[in-house]
């Protein structure tokens, strides 16, 4: 299996609703319907338990870099699934 020096993860983060529909958000899909209702994320997610079971290690080259895309609401948990996946935390890029 192919190993990689720097490996870039957008993990799937569970949040529910994503918030209030724009109008525009609605211009743009074409539905016409109240503008104040909460919409689901477009998308599969995952627990942060899934997450951190995802095999990433097994494509860790040695002296890989990990960047591990997180927000505020998932950064102790970032944290975790980067020590599951065998990494130490280095620094914060913002």
């Amino acid at each position: 299996m192919k190993k990689y020096k720097t490996i870039v993860v957008d993990p799937p983060w569970k949040y529910g609703k994503w918030g209030k529909a724009s109008e525009a958000a609605f211009a743009v899909s074409g539905i016409r319907e109240e503008t104040n209702r909460e919409i689901a994320i477009p998308y599969p997610t995952m627990s942060v338990w899934e997450i951190s079971r995802l095999p990433v290690e097994t494509l860790a080259d040695n002296n890989c870099d990990l960047y591990l895309w997180a927000t505020q609401k998932y950064l102790p948990d970032a944290f975790n699934v980067m020590n599951a996946w065998g990494f130490k935390y280095c620094q914060t890029l913002v």
